[in-house]
């Protein structure tokens, strides 16, 4: 092989060790993406390639990415060996914020969940149902104030009968007195 043959193999090859673009199909059934990148005059895919988990050990998680996810590919020197890296910030999908103290993850419908290290504030917002099981106890400890704020038509705690509360005021004589709660249920 002459030398230029060798020198525009090695090229070749540079050029497709790291490579950045867009997902533009994506198959989480079969575990694959393709990736488009180049310019606008020289538009290029990649072929089917996997992308690499944040964790696949004992911790894993699966959260695949999605068509227009800006991504990195990493290779041997062949796209075809490739590996997809997720997560790059580009213009059409910017970093959400500049506070290096925050952690946050967007869901994508509303939903999130955010800490920042300065305030030591744990935010969660979820826009659907939320589900909490364990197959052991549950411990919640605060050393402040605890509120519930909602506006349930009912609040049940472990089958009970009515709450009775001390915050009501008699309709005759004005004055407070005890009521037993038909929306807040609490056993024993």
């Amino acid at each position: 092989m002459e030398l230029s043959e060798r020198v525009s193999e090695l090229e070749r090859k540079l050029e497709e060790m790291v490579v950045r673009g867009v997902i533009s199909v994506s198959n989480p059934e079969q575990r694959w993406v393709i990736v488009s990148y180049g310019t606008q005059e020289r538009p290029m895919t990649t072929g089917k390639l996997p992308i690499k988990p944040i964790r696949s050990g004992k911790a894993i998680v699966w959260w695949f990415p999605e068509v227009g996810e800006a991504v990195t590919v990493i290779s041997p020197g062949d796209l075809r060996l490739g590996e997809v890296y997720p997560g790059s910030y580009y213009d059409q999908r910017p970093a959400p914020s500049d506070d290096p103290d925050l952690f946050l993850i967007e869901f994508g419908d509303g939903s999130k969940v955010s800490h920042h290290r300065g305030t030591h504030k744990l935010d969660v917002l979820n826009v659907g149902d939320v589900e909490i099981t364990t197959h052991q106890n549950l411990t919640i400890n605060a050393t402040g104030k605890v509120s519930i704020n909602s506006s349930a038509k009912d609040i049940q705690l472990n089958g009970g009968a009515g709450v009775v509360t001390g915050d009501h005021y008699c309709q005759f004589t004005g004055k407070p007195h005890s009521d037993c709660s038909k929306q807040v249920k609490a056993g024993k």
